[in-house]
């Protein structure tokens, strides 16, 4: 499973021509309603044409993004995402600003399937709502640094399956920080991912398959799908798996990690 294949565009023309994981997405009407955290637009907003040459899908940006704090808001404070987008829909923050567009993201947009430009993760990574160091940021700031090595990387290369289960099964209990800032085990994500609610496309949907297939899998997991589970805090950024992942999204003129 190569999932990033459909996260990442490395140019305009396949930016337009095929949209991200818009055939995985499941219709509003078979979705079971989730208050809170079915995202509005999921499934019924087109894709829209990113105005940069790349675009990473949006529900991957969500993810991340639901794993820290908004900071240095207009109050000076750190919160929650849930409260900052309740003061957006308050009033209490612009409703486009970064914060706000931030906050719709990791609170609605885990079922997101439409793709973002590099550009708006970028105003995220300078706000300091996604950290430098993830492959997202990499990527953004750096589009043309190593997007032939990522397609290459297709085929034999990778990090084991075996690996990133194990790594599961022996450090993770509660895995992730949900959009509504609770804790999803696995049993948790496997109900939402199967209904729609998350983006089968994203990385913990792409995660909850592999965790399922179990630690005897031959198969290989690309690098760049592993950053991906570093970025979301399903695996531990300090590991050896994530510290194999991270080098590899690290962009070519820059100093290896």
């Amino acid at each position: 499973m190569h999932m990033l294949d459909t996260w990442w565009r490395p140019d305009a023309e396949d930016a337009g021509s095929a949209p991200v994981a818009a055939a995985t997405a499941i219709p509003p009407s078979d979705r079971a309603p989730v208050p809170e955290l079915t995202p509005a637009d999921s499934g019924t907003t087109p894709i829209v044409a990113p105005d940069r040459s790349s675009a990473i899908l949006a529900s991957y940006v969500g993810q991340a993004l639901a794993q820290g704090y908004a900071k240095n808001t207009s109050a000076g404070s750190t919160e929650a995402w849930p409260e900052v987008d309740q003061g957006c829909r308050l009033g209490n923050y612009e409703p486009t600003s970064a914060l706000c567009r931030a906050a719709m993201l990791a609170v609605h947009g885990w079922g997101d399937a439409r793709a973002i430009p590099f550009d708006e993760v970028v105003e995220f990574c300078d706000a300091d709502y996604l950290g430098e160091t993830l492959a997202l940021c990499l990527t953004a700031r750096h589009p043309s640094g190593h997007t032939a090595e990522r397609i290459s990387s297709r085929g034999a290369e990778g990090i084991p399956e075996s690996d990133v289960v194990q790594e599961w099964r022996l450090h993770s209990f509660l895995l992730v920080r949900g959009p509504d800032s609770s804790y999803k085990t696995w049993t948790d994500l496997k109900a939402l991912c199967a209904r729609g609610i998350y983006a089968p496309a994203s990385p913990v949907c792409a995660a909850e398959a592999i965790e399922e297939r179990g630690p005897h899998s031959s198969a290989r997991v690309s690098y760049s799908d592993v950053a991906s589970f570093c970025d979301v805090k399903l695996i531990n950024g300090g590991t050896e798996i994530c510290r194999a992942a991270y080098r590899f999204a690290q962009p070519k003129s820059d100093p290896a990690r």
